[in-house]
C-alpha cells in the first residue's frame, strides 16, 4: 500500500497538463467533444492515419473527463494509476480465491512488481488507459465465464466484458479468441459429463450465447481492422519471431537484456506448472484454475501478436519498449499461483522463495522514480513549445512531444483541433499568454 501511494505522489506531482505522443490523436475534429459510435470504433486513433487499435473504452473515458473537467490531463494520469491500483487489488484477490492457504502477504509480494517504475511510459501518458482496460476486462471476464456455478448472469456478465476488452486493444482480440476457444472446451466437456446429463440443454444453450456475443465482438473488430502501413509481418517459423517473443516474456520478469536464454526459462516458469497441472489432472480442472490458465495463455498469445507485427526489424527495435512490459507484467503474480495449486507443503515453499528470490534480483534496478523528474522537465520544455505555438511564434514543432518526421499528421494540426474545443491544457495556456501580454515591457 505505501509502494502504491508513494508512486501515485510521485506522478501526481510530476505530471505536466500537455498531451503527449499518441495522446494528441484524441483531437479528431470536434473529438473528444462529440460521441459517436463511428469515433469510438475508428481505428484511426494514432498520429498515423491507421492502425490495429479499437480503443472505444479509453475514447470514451477521455469524453467523459472531457465534459467534467475539458480533460484534465493531470487528473487522467492519476486515474490511471488508480485504475492500475484496481488491478493490482483484483489480482491479490483472485489469488486468494485460487489459492486461499497461501499468506495475504505472500501474495501482496508478488504484486509489488506490477507498482515498479519500469512501467512509467505507461503511467505518464493519458491514453495508455487501453492496455489497462485491455487487461482488466480480459481478466474478469476469464474469472466470470469460468465459474463453477455457471448462472445466466456469469455467462452475460462474463461474454460482455470479453467484449468490452475486444474494444479496447487489439490485444483484446488474441486474448479473447483463446478465452472463447477455451471456453468451447470447458463447456463441451461439461456438456457430455455423465453427472451433468440433466443440464446439457441449459449448457449448450449458454455455449451458443456465449459464442454468439464474444464471437460477434471478434466479428466487429475484424469488419475495423486495418493493417498499417508500416508492419511487415513476421511469422512463427521465423526466429525474429521467437527472439522477440522470449525476450518481451522476459521483460515482464524485469529483464532488461536481450537474451534468448532468459526469456527461454521465464517461459518455462509459466508454462510447466500449467502443463503440470494439466496432465496430473488429465484436464479435469476446476473453474478457478481454468481462468488462470486462460489469463496466461491470452498474455502469451498477445506477445505473439506482437511479435508477429512488430519483430521485422529485429529484436532489439522492440521486444524491450517501453510500452509492452505492462501486458507481460502480470505473468508473475499468475506464475506464482500456478506453482501454488501444484506443489503442497515444504516444496511450495522453497519454489515460491526461489521464484521471489528471481524476481527481486531481476526487478533491482527498476526501483528509481527519477525518470518522472526527467520526463517532467521534457514535458515543461514542449509545453513552451506549444505556447510559442498558439502566440504566433512557433513552427509547432515540439519533439518532446511529437515527432512530426516519419507520420501523417503534424503536430500542428492536433493544436489546432485542441484550440478548436478549447481543451484544458489550451486554457491554461491562453490565460498565460494574455497574462504576459498585459504585462509592460522590460527596459
Amino acid at each position: 500500500m505505501s509502494l502504491f501511494l508513494f508512486h501515485l505522489y510521485v506522478i501526481h506531482k510530476y505530471a505536466v497538463e500537455i498531451p503527449i505522443i499518441d495522446d494528441w490523436a484524441m483531437f479528431r475534429p470536434d473529438r473528444p467533444a462529440k460521441l459517436s459510435v463511428a469515433w469510438l470504433l475508428d481505428t484511426s486513433n494514432t498520429r498515423t492515419t491507421a492502425s490495429e487499435h479499437v480503443i472505444a473504452t479509453t475514447k470514451l473515458f477521455v469524453w467523459i473527463q472531457y465534459h467534467l473537467d475539458q480533460w484534465n490531463i493531470h487528473v487522467n494520469l492519476i486515474l490511471n494509476f488508480l485504475i492500475l491500483g484496481f488491478l493490482v487489488w483484483w489480482i491479490v484477490w483472485f489469488a486468494n480465491k485460487a489459492v486461499p492457504e497461501i499468506p495475504l502477504y505472500a501474495k501482496l509480494a508478488f504484486a509489488i512488481f506490477l507498482l515498479s517504475p519500469i512501467d512509467w511510459f505507461n503511467h505518464f501518458m493519458a491514453t495508455q488507459t487501453c492496455y489497462l482496460f485491455y487487461l482488466i476486462f480480459f481478466f474478469l471476464g476469464s474469472y466470470v465465464l469460468f465459474r463453477d456455478t455457471q448462472r445466466w448472469r456469469h455467462i452475460v456478465a462474463g461474454s460482455l466484458l470479453a467484449v468490452l476488452s475486444i474494444c479496447s486493444l487489439a490485444s483484446g482480440f488474441g486474448s479473447c479468441l483463446v478465452l472463447l476457444s477455451a471456453f468451447c472446451v470447458f463447456k463441451g466437456a461439461r456438456i457430455y459429463s455423465k453427472n451433468n446429463s440433466g443440464r446439457r440443454i441449459n449448457e449448450a444453450t449458454q455455449l451458443a450465447v456465449t459464442v454468439f456475443l464474444i464471437g460477434g465482438g471478434l466479428t466487429l473488430w475484424l469488419a475495423h481492422y486495418v493493417t498499417p502501413a508500416h508492419v511487415e509481418l513476421v511469422f512463427p517459423n521465423d526466429r525474429r519471431f521467437w527472439q522477440f517473443f522470449l525476450n518481451l516474456v522476459s521483460f515482464g520478469f524485469g529483464i532488461e537484456t536481450y537474451s534468448s536464454w532468459w526469456g527461454t526459462l521465464c517461459l518455462l516458469v509459466v508454462l510447466v506448472p500449467i502443463c503440470a497441472i494439466i496432465w496430473k489432472r488429465k484436464g479435469r480442472l476446476t473453474g478457478i484454475e481454468w481462468a488462470c490458465f486462460v489469463m496466461v495463455a491470452g498474455i502469451l498469445v498477445n506477445v505473439g501478436q506482437i511479435a508477429l507485427g512488430r519483430a521485422y526489424p529485429g529484436v532489439e527495435t522492440g521486444s524491450k519498449v517501453l510500452r509492452y512490459v505492462e501486458f507481460v507484467l502480470p505473468l508473475i503474480p499468475l506464475s506464482m499461483i500456478a506453482w501454488a495449486i501444484l506443489l503442497r507443503g515444504r516444496k511450495r515453499a522453497v519454489m515460491l522463495g526461489s521464484l521471489f528470490a528471481f524476481c527481486l534480483l531481476t526487478f533491482a534496478n527498476d526501483w528509481s522514480f527519477d525518470i518522472y523528474r526527467y520526463e517532467a522537465l521534457r514535458r515543461i520544455e514542449g509545453r513552451e513549445c506549444v505556447k510559442a505555438y498558439y502566440k504566433g511564434i512557433g513552427d509547432g514543432r515540439c519533439p518532446t512531444l511529437y515527432i512530426d518526421r516519419q507520420v501523417n499528421i503534424p503536430l500542428a494540426t492536433w493544436l489546432d483541433n485542441a484550440k478548436a474545443v478549447n481543451v484544458l491544457f489550451y486554457q491554461n495556456l491562453r490565460e498565460e499568454i494574455e497574462t504576459e501580454n498585459q504585462q509592460p515591457p522590460v527596459r
